[in-house]
């Protein structure tokens, strides 16, 4: 049950990975960013510990079927109060894969990623579903903390330079940063 979902806060504090299944679990909600029916779904709970950007992804070799990702604040209404939903890592613009993507094996294209803007506090539903009928497995799950000036570029993020210090071509909130008299020298070129 939703109510009744298992509780991923720590993950963020320990940067670990949550390993858990949906095999015979009953299928409750059907996501809204896939065509899913009949796939069983495995709630999670988590509550932000800091203002940001958290990352909620299953990029594991461990992840044994097609996920889809979605976040939610009431259980009573999960498409209506909806924080994000994806179906593949590959939809998900602008996130960069932890370590070597080769080490996820030739699928890692259809774990997800859903990156989430929360405040300290706030309470969100994860859902883990199949993508198609029938589709359950075991999964891998891990929250990560995403702080602009670790070295990463991530979702949200256009440069990383691992610093929040700004003219230096990448500003503090990590996006790029561009000279009037480049643009300048931009302009004035013949392509």
């Amino acid at each position: 049950e939703c109510e009744a979902a298992r509780d991923l806060t720590e993950l963020v504090t320990q940067q670990g990975t949550h390993t858990d299944s949906t095999v015979g679990l009953p299928n409750r909600i059907e996501p809204w960013c896939a065509p899913a029916g009949g796939t069983p779904e495995r709630f999670l709970r988590f509550t932000a510990p800091d203002t940001g950007r958290f990352v909620v992804h299953t990029a594991s070799a461990d992840t044994s079927f097609d996920t889809v990702l979605y976040a939610f604040s009431d259980c009573a209404d999960p498409e209506g109060t909806s924080l994000g939903c994806n179906d593949d890592l590959t939809d998900n613009a602008g996130w960069v894969l932890p370590g070597d993507p080769s080490e996820l094996g030739e699928d890692f294209a259809y774990t997800s990623a859903l990156s989430l803007d929360l405040e300290a506090g706030q309470e969100v539903i994860i859902g883990v579903d199949g993508y198609s009928d029938g589709e359950e497995g075991a999964f891998d799950i891990r929250v990560e903390s995403l702080v602009c000036g670790d070295g990463r570029v991530v979702v949200g993020e256009d440069c990383e330079d691992g610093n929040t210090t700004n003219g230096d071509g990448c500003d503090s909130e990590c996006h790029l940063e561009c000279e009037d008299d480049v643009y300048d020298a931009v302009e004035d070129e013949d392509f």
